[in-house]
Order: C-alpha cells, then sequence, then structure tokens
C-alpha cells in the first residue's frame, strides 16, 4: 500500500509566518518521519526568498507565487497545484487568508478529507481584532470552511473549548506543538555584563499584552534595580513604540525593547534568562514557553495561555491578568535564589523531554490521518472527551 498523501497548506512559510509557520515546518518533518509522504504548500514573500529555502527543515515545500494584499494571500494557482499533487488530505494552518479558500474549492472537488488547526485564531480575544476582515472572510468562504473540515486541530483543552465553543461540532484531535529540547545546559550568569534577567520573546502585538508587564515592572524596579527586563520580537501595529512611549513616561532605566531574534540567538537569549514572561491575553499554545522550559528557564505565564502545568510540574506561574497580578508574582519570582530558579528549570527541562518531543507530536498526528482514510483503524486517544465515533 502506498504511503498516506499529506498537504500542509498555510499562508506563509517564512517567518513572515511566525509560530505558525514554525509549528508547520516541524510538524510536516515530524509526519513525514512516521513513514508519510508529505509536502507543504506556502505562498512567496521577500522573507522566503532571503533566507528560506536555505533554512527549511520541514518537508518538501512548493512556495507559490501571491498577489494583491498580504493580509489576503491570494494564491491563484495552488488549487491547481494540490489537484496535481492529488494528496489523500489536506490539512490547513490558521484562518481568514485565501489558503482556507482553496482548501475550500479542492475539498468540495475531491470529497476527501481536511484537517483545520486555527492556531488559536478562535479565541474570543483573537477574533476581537480586525473584526470587520474577520466578518467578511466567514461570510466568503471561513465558515463553510470549517465546517467542510473532517476534523478539527487544538493544540491544548483550552483550545478545544475555544472550538465548542465559535459552534463547531466536528471531532476534535488534541495535540499539542512539539518542542526540540535544549541539548546544553542553562547558562550561568556572572559579572556585570551578564545582569539577571526577566524576557518576553514573541510577537510585539497588543493581543500581548505587554504594557501590562512594563507597568508591573515599574512597580518593582526600584527594588530590583539589578535586574532588566528585554521585550524582543518583531513590532506590529506599531506596538514597540507605543511600550517604549509607555516605558519613558514610566522613568524606566532597566527596560530594553528590541526587534526579532531567531534560532540560535533566540535559544541563546533563552537560556541566559532568569524568567520568562508571558502576559498575553490569548494564546492557543505558546511555543516560548515550552522553549523557554526546554532551556531551563522558569515560566510566569497569565492564564491566556494553557500552560496550567507550570504549577503542576513546579517549573513557573500561571497567572490571573493584570497589572497586579504579574508584579505579585515577578516579585516573588525574583527574590527565589538563583539555585531555586535552577531547580524549577530542570523540572521544566524534564516536563519538555518527556512530553513534547516531536516524535511523539508526529505519531499521534499521523494516527489521526490513517483514522482518516485507512478502513479498520482504530480512533485515537487524542481526541477531545466530547467526541464519540468516527
Amino acid at each position: 500500500m502506498n504511503a498516506i498523501r499529506v498537504a500542509f497548506v498555510t499562508a506563509s512559510l517564512s517567518r513572515h509566518g511566525a509560530g505558525v509557520a514554525a509549528a508547520v515546518e516541524s510538524l510536516s518533518a515530524a509526519v513525514a518521519a512516521r513513514g508519510l509522504d508529505v509536502r507543504v504548500f506556502g505562498s512567496n514573500d521577500p522573507l522566503w526568498e532571503e533566507s528560506g529555502p536555505g533554512t527549511w527543515k520541514g518537508a518538501e515545500a512548493l512556495v507559490l507565487p501571491s498577489f494583491g494584499p498580504a493580509s489576503f494571500g491570494y494564491v491563484p494557482r495552488l488549487v491547481t497545484e494540490l489537484r496535481k499533487w492529488n494528496p489523500d488530505i489536506v490539512h490547513t494552518h490558521g484562518l481568514w487568508m485565501h489558503h482556507s479558500r482553496s482548501v475550500l474549492q479542492w475539498a468540495r472537488q475531491t470529497a476527501k478529507p481536511v484537517v483545520v488547526s486555527p492556531h488559536g485564531m478562535l479565541a474570543p480575544r483573537a477574533l476581537a481584532f480586525s473584526p470587520g476582515k474577520k466578518r467578511l472572510s466567514r461570510w466568503l468562504y471561513q465558515d463553510s470552511a470549517l465546517r467542510q473540515a473532517r476534523v478539527l486541530h487544538a493544540t491544548s483543552a483550552a483550545e478545544a473549548e475555544e472550538i465548542v465553543g465559535f459552534g463547531l461540532k466536528q471531532p476534535i484531535a488534541v495535540i499539542p506543538n512539539g518542542i526540540d529540547p535544549s541539548e546544553d545546559e542553562p547558562a550561568q550568569l556572572s559579572g556585570d555584563a551578564d545582569r539577571p534577567r526577566v524576557i518576553s520573546i514573541g510577537r510585539v502585538h497588543p493581543i500581548k499584552a505587554l504594557d501590562q508587564l512594563v507597568k508591573a515592572w515599574a512597580m518593582i524596579e526600584p527594588d530590583f534595580s539589578g535586574w532588566d527586563l528585554k521585550i524582543v520580537g518583531p513590532s506590529e501595529l506599531g506596538y514597540a513604540d507605543q511600550l517604549q512611549d509607555l516605558a519613558k513616561s514610566l522613568n524606566l532605566r532597566n527596560v530594553e525593547i528590541s526587534g526579532a531574534v531567531f534560532g540560535g540567538q533566540k535559544i541563546d537569549l533563552l537560556r541566559r534568562a532568569e524568567l520568562f514572561a508571558l502576559p498575553s491575553l490569548t494564546e492557543n499554545f505558546a511555543l516560548t514557553v515550552a522553549e523557554s522550559l526546554s532551556c531551563g528557564t522558569p515560566v510566569i505565564s497569565t492564564k491566556g495561555a494553557p500552560w496550567a502545568g507550570l504549577v503542576a510540574h513546579g517549573c513557573g506561574w500561571w497567572i490571573d491578568h493584570g497589572v497586579d497580578a504579574m508584579a505579585t508574582t515577578l516579585r516573588s519570582a525574583m527574590s527565589l535564589s538563583a539555585d531555586e530558579r535552577r531547580a524549577m528549570g530542570a523540572r521544566g527541562r524534564e516536563w519538555m523531554a518527556r512530553d513534547f518531543g516531536w516524535d511523539k507530536i508526529g505519531r499521534q498526528t499521523a494516527s489521526v490521518y490513517r483514522w482518516l482514510v485507512e478502513e479498520n483503524t482504530d480512533r485515537p486517544e487524542c481526541f477531545y472527551k466530547r467526541d464519540q465515533g468516527k
């Protein structure tokens, strides 16, 4: 029997695609390693042309020309190329852009199964951003594309609940994003050049609520003058400038806001941090939390991200939204000894290595595909508990 042929489809495979592109890259490789025939389809953009082909580690990628506004991602050849390659399943990643409409067309033409990963884009707080664009997309194609899916993929039980709350009835496979465990031990800070640091890495976007982190820092900076706060990531909607203005208005001396970092540079920053802080309003997974834990760095996360396990595994704090809650937790975490924080980090590394390896994630995902296309295949255990039957 020929290997199951799976097409991964998303808007962008470059750094412009942020966490979605990173998840597609790693998951496509993990599924291919399970013996499935995988190809990734995405749209071209300047960032891909600059560095994508040389750094891409996922399954074979076909990058197609796009036209019109980048926020729509119109790729006229996508349906044709899907038909030409003739996959058994298409797995769509992300919503609201033209690739969802193309996959809907392909599914109607072929009657083959589609899996959709919303990547947190159905969370109520996420839906509140650019509501006009999303209403138009829903009316034109997105609602139909979601209803066409045979299986929906959530990266956490919290995201599964958001999908249910959106009104979708299909089976939901709950499979987290994976992580490549850091092979290096956490860095040991020493000297004035390596002051203890709290770091937050990711998109610098209003949904990340980084203004709350800056305001919380203002409440504790006088008592922790030897510490720094570093916010790192690509700015969207002019948010980095707003944060700079906020830090200036609060007379903060130890706050740095800088642009995006990638690869080894990002991992090095995580390893050298004493704490990672995530103040986000909503996250479907928050890969940077897993990366931080893998680097041995304890994490403070708001309950906008599905990381209750930080408390259960003794490697961080899972807190309510708000400036006061963040300030109180920062004060507690920064008051611990370095050895206490390192012990928390070691527990986080063990947790990531045990439960979030890509081999396990690839095996679970491949089992969902086989259940969809092979006769007499048992239903995987990863489905959300509300679902019954195939």
